[in-house]
């Protein structure tokens, strides 16, 4: 329970410093929020005004506490790009990006539990050792070119789908998971490669500690 307690403390220190540095350098660049929805062309007291009615004026500090007062009571402001509340913008997304994260873990499950067994089974081999060298290339690819790649062979060469095209899920769900199956190979890929090498470990360590224990007892 205290680990999960620090865990938790430590997570909130490090979005709320994350979330400052993000602040500050919003605030140091040039250009602010009323400059960009008003336009370069518009008048030095239409910016200022407005400017003034954004609060962005007021002290650095005052402005960051205000935000940070806001989000904890669930208020994220609003998005002048959508020119939408930002938790709307939040909620619409979140069923995508939870069943995303949910595809990955099932994959990464299903595909590295059995694949660890086999090659800690055959710890030694040639199969062990050309798929060492392999594991650690595709352990040092990133989801973001892994994705590159599955929509360069599956989507362009073989056309199994759009590349750029999407399904709501609130108006076909099944053809919603359908294209989030390869995405989700994407971000699954260099995780099974991680879970496959510290399962064959966790596999060999446990065998090692039998082993001795065995001979011990003889």
């Amino acid at each position: 329970m205290k680990r999960i307690v620090k865990k938790f403390l430590i997570m909130i220190v490090t979005l709320l410093v994350v979330s400052f540095l993000v602040f500050l350098a919003l605030s140091v660049i040039p250009g602010d929020a009323a400059t960009n929805m008003l336009g370069t062309q518009a008048t030095p007291e239409k910016i200022e005004a407005l400017r003034e009615e954004m609060g962005l004026n007021d002290p650095f500090f005052v402005q960051y506490f205000r935000w940070l007062k806001s989000c904890i009571m669930g208020d994220f402001g609003t998005s002048y790009s959508y020119h939408m509340s930002v938790s709307s913008l939040i909620m619409d997304k979140l069923p995508i990006t939870i069943t995303l994260t949910l595809m990955s873990f099932v994959i990464i499950f299903v595909v590295s539990i059995p694949l660890g067994v086999f090659i800690a089974k055959h710890k030694g081999s040639v199969i062990d050792r050309v798929f060492t060298v392999f594991n650690q290339i595709i352990m040092s690819i990133p989801p973001f070119f892994s994705g590159i790649i599955i929509t360069l062979v599956f989507g362009l060469i073989l056309g199994l789908f759009t590349p750029g095209g999407f399904v709501s899920y609130k108006k076909d769900f099944a053809g919603f998971l359908v294209y989030l199956i390869f995405p989700a190979f994407a971000i699954a890929i260099p995780k099974i490669a991680m879970t496959v090498k510290l399962l064959k470990e966790s596999i060999l360590e446990e065998y090692q500690k039998e082993y001795l224990r065995t001979v011990y007892s003889r």
